[in-house]
């Protein structure tokens, strides 16, 4: 079954959630394609509503910003 993403990680990656939580039960907290690092702690990842309202994902990018939530 092919899912779709609806995960956003902060270096703005997307992933579908199930195989995300795979990726942390395996222990890996960095993203699968950029390798930046992850603490899986819930602020770490914006998880897509399926109806999304009108300058969430604008806000979701803009508080990555300011708390710098790349961590190179």
């Amino acid at each position: 079954m092919e899912r779709r993403p609806d995960i956003v990680l902060p270096c703005v990656h997307t992933f579908c959630s199930v195989c995300i939580e795979q990726w942390k039960a395996m222990e890996k907290n960095w993203c699968p394609l950029c390798h930046n690092s992850l603490e899986f702690n819930g602020s770490d990842i914006w998880v897509i509503p399926d109806v999304m309202e009108s300058g969430e994902l604008k806000n979701y990018l803009m508080s990555l910003t300011k708390s710098d939530g790349a961590k190179r």
